[in-house]
């Protein structure tokens, strides 16, 4: 079967196999079908991996030759856990992939609290040099909790050596 990792453009792809208008993903990485909730487990699991980012920033969801535009409610990915096991920070998201919070992907915070990382660098459409955004969840951050400290320049996680400054963003 055909599962394109590399990025497409939508002119690249026939307009007859793309459908839009009709599939979300809610700020909390939940699938919604003209805004009812999609609660079959095994088709969401589907969707989530098949999200791919456009090679014009769009996300879309890839079946074959067909391609599902997705309305974003804020980020396409969703860290759901965090786990914390000495020097090593681990974040499981939405997709069931599991990736290591690291200084180089960062955490931000923005204006209304939510904190944000980057994640699958290279991947689901994204050139080597690109990733993805992804949004923590309560849970998530709670998990992060223990290893949260205040710094004279805000917050920053320390997991043994592990040393990651929370920034600031402007999501204007």
């Amino acid at each position: 079967s055909y599962d394109p990792q590399d990025p497409e453009s939508r002119q690249e792809i026939p307009a007859r196999f793309i459908a839009e208008g009709f599939l979300q993903l809610d700020k909390d990485g939940n699938w919604l079908i003209q805004n009812e909730p999609i609660t079959h487990p095994k088709l969401t699991a589907f969707l989530t991996k098949q999200l791919r980012r456009t090679a014009e920033g769009e996300y879309w969801v890839v079946n074959g030759p067909q391609r599902v535009l997705v309305e974003l409610e804020d980020a396409p990915y969703v860290v759901r856990r965090i786990d914390v096991d000495g020097d090593d920070i681990t974040m499981t998201l939405n997709d069931s992939s599991r990736e290591a919070l690291t200084p180089g992907k960062g955490l931000q915070i923005a204006a209304d609290n939510v904190i944000y990382t980057r994640v699958k660098a290279g991947q689901a459409g994204a050139d080597q040099d690109q990733d993805h955004r992804a949004r923590l969840t309560r849970a998530a951050v709670q998990q992060l909790e223990p290893v949260l400290d205040q710094a004279d320049d805000g917050f920053v996680v320390r997991a043994g050596a592990t040393r990651i400054p929370v920034t600031t963003i402007d999501q204007g």
